[in-house]
């Protein structure tokens, strides 16, 4: 069957006794979603559910039956366009989506092509969208970033190619605002309505599009000059991410002098100062070479001559070593915690002299682990939820004692993890 984004002839619009539709491309009327579903699921589209607004229309949660389940979803409706405008992304989005199956892609439900009411209907991913804790370095701690760029980099290696696969695709619209978050971190990449898709066997030549739907701050200025796209073009985009879970920052920020995150962050990678960039609090949590791999990716997705850009591959395998150096430091500062908590214990067993040197002086060990146990009754409700992961079912531990539950994690002190049991009438203790 022909692809019908290849097809120059218009959709038409089609008339029943009740209401008129858009009639969808044969191999999507599947999905289709009639109205009074949609609007009974979100509430009649009530202005209390709405999450957002952007250039291609209100987002609305909602809940909707799928499969005999109460699933939440989102309910992404047209606004204020003429449907001329916007028919192409429209079909594009439900096009692409629903031939793509990843778990670090947006899963698209279903749609409503009724006139006047087009909306697409998605799984809800409910942290939202990424940028919106691109400053927040104990909530979205360094490995969590780790993790969230390869998971990117997993979504991108699947578009751009996955065999058997007959076709590829550019996304041409990469950001932290179309990366979304679910429960538990993971990142799904969304809103395809201006991707290309393209024949697998010219997967590797540029193609002459327009620019619509770039956002500034995140497409190549060979891109903007050229009008020229292919897959580096993405690649570009993903390391300007990289350099915002980098950094801290977004793209584009209100400081006119530093106003845009790409040279900035390249000057700084080049004078090898990029900790005047980073926040302190984040790069404390960073094992150096982990950071250095990292960095150097992210660095080599901007090289101006496209050909030099790394491939998906490449990036994968990178950014996995530094997630495994990350995971291998923290692992060596956690045994060096646990060990410390456990001598202080053992030590006043026996006595607390062996906590000072000769000279009578405290030793830098002894004073770190009285200052970790006195540190650890002052955290704020909010760090603890993040490092159960919103008391998780899956962090919570049987407990026989006076307490219901006991729940397990790993919390951020001092630029180290460190694992905790939390009894649920509060107290926290080193594990």
């Amino acid at each position: 069957m022909d692809n019908w984004l290849d097809r120059s002839v218009c959709l038409c619009v089609v008339c029943d006794l009740k209401t008129k539709i858009h009639s969808p491309p044969n191999y999507l009327a599947h999905l289709r979603i009639p109205l009074e579903v949609i609007e009974s699921a979100t509430n009649y589209f009530a202005e209390e559910n709405v999450t957002g607004t952007g250039g291609f229309g209100k987002r609305y949660k909602g809940q909707l039956s799928w499969s005999g389940d109460l699933i939440d979803i989102t309910a992404r409706r047209l606004i204020n366009k003429e449907w001329d405008e916007k028919e192409k992304q429209f079909w594009t989005e439900i096009s692409m989506l629903s031939s793509l199956q990843h778990k670090n892609l947006a899963s698209i439900l279903g749609f409503c092509n009724e006139v006047g009411a087009e909306t697409i209907i998605y799984k809800h991913d409910s942290r939202g969208r990424l940028d919106g804790y691109l400053s927040d370095p104990l909530l979205l701690t360094w490995v969590k970033r780790l993790e969230i760029g390869i998971g990117l980099a997993h979504a991108l290696r699947y578009i751009h190619y996955d065999e058997p696969r007959d076709f590829s695709v550019v996304h041409r619209n990469i950001s932290s605002y179309t990366i979304l978050l679910n429960d538990d971190w993971e990142p799904k990449l969304s809103q395809f309505q201006h991707s290309l898709k393209i024949k697998a066997y010219e997967r590797h030549h540029s193609f002459h599009t327009d620019l619509v739907g770039s956002t500034k701050g995140y497409t190549d200025r060979t891109c903007f000059e050229t009008n020229i796209v292919n897959h580096k073009s993405d690649i570009y985009s993903f390391g300007i991410v990289l350099f915002e879970l980098l950094c801290g920052r977004k793209s584009v920020s209100d400081d006119q002098d530093n106003k845009y995150l790409a040279p900035v962050a390249i000057f700084h990678y080049r004078e090898k100062i990029l900790d005047g960039i980073i926040d302190p609090d984040l790069q404390k949590q960073m094992d150096p070479r982990s950071l250095n791999i990292f960095a150097e990716t992210a660095y080599d997705c901007l090289n101006e001559e496209l050909s030099q850009r790394p491939n998906m591959d490449q990036i994968v395998t990178r950014l996995e070593k530094a997630l495994e150096l990350q995971l291998e430091c923290e692992n060596v500062e956690h045994s060096s915690v646990v060990d410390e908590v456990g001598g202080t214990s053992s030590s006043h067993e026996k006595g607390s002299a062996s906590h000072f040197t000769s000279t009578g002086v405290e030793s830098d060990s002894s004073k770190k682990t009285m200052s970790s146990l006195k540190y650890i009754s002052h955290f704020s409700f909010k760090d603890i939820e993040s490092a159960t992961n919103d008391f998780a079912p899956e962090n919570k531990i049987r407990d026989n004692g006076k307490v219901k539950y006991v729940y397990q994690g790993r919390m951020l002190h001092s630029g180290q993890f460190i694992d905790i049991v939390l009894p649920n009438k509060g107290g926290i203790m080193v594990k």
